[in-house]
């Protein structure tokens, strides 16, 4: 969610008027959409998670994580297969709404779960 160009100018003459410098305002303004970005992650989670290894030796848990993603799509694409000994690795997509995980990679390939 940003503030709208309309909306950023109206505060800073709100705020010039009453005394503060432009520099001030944009600073302000700025920390506003900060602050709102840091809401809409927090309220708008990603669905999906990617968690990912080589066949051997898994981390484990929390550190085969790689990233939230909105889409299994997005999820599938930021696998990354070359980072990863015999035909990539493997990898899971976790549906955080469902529970369940969706899709899984091995031997080179995606699968439906």
């Amino acid at each position: 969610m940003l503030i709208t160009k309309e909306s950023q100018e109206a505060l800073v003459q709100n705020y010039i008027k009453r005394g503060y410098s432009t520099d001030q305002n944009i600073g302000f303004i700025d920390g506003v959409e900060k602050a709102m970005e840091l809401i809409e992650r927090i309220y708008n989670p990603k669905q999906f998670y990617l968690f990912a290894g080589d066949d051997y030796y898994p981390s484990g848990g929390g550190r085969d994580f790689r990233g939230a993603y909105s889409s299994v799509e997005e999820a599938m694409k930021a696998h990354p297969k070359d980072k990863f000994q015999y035909d990539g690795g493997w990898a899971n997509i976790f549906d955080t709404k469902t529970n369940k995980t969706v899709k899984y990679f091995y031997h080179g390939k995606w699968k439906n779960k």
